[in-house]
């Protein structure tokens, strides 16, 4: 399923990790690593998850979880 970015911001992949970034003044331009989506696996069982890695001190753990509860609440 791909994730869009929350609006002001985009995704940086590194090393497969991914971390938000705030978008310029002059808004985003396509430039290594980055998108304004991402993929993230669905989970179907609970014994199949994989946590995806994150660092405490990026906003994906918060905004990039709401967004994908708000579109998984949508199907």
């Amino acid at each position: 399923m791909k994730v869009k970015a929350p609006r002001g911001y985009h995704f940086m992949k590194k090393k497969g990790k991914f971390k938000l970034m705030k978008n310029p003044k002059g808004g985003y331009k396509k430039h290594k690593g980055s998108s304004l989506s991402m993929s993230v696996p669905v989970v179907k069982r609970h014994s199949k998850w994989t946590l995806l890695p994150a660092q405490p001190e990026t906003l994906y753990q918060s905004d990039c979880l709401d967004n994908a509860r708000s579109l998984l609440n949508k199907s």
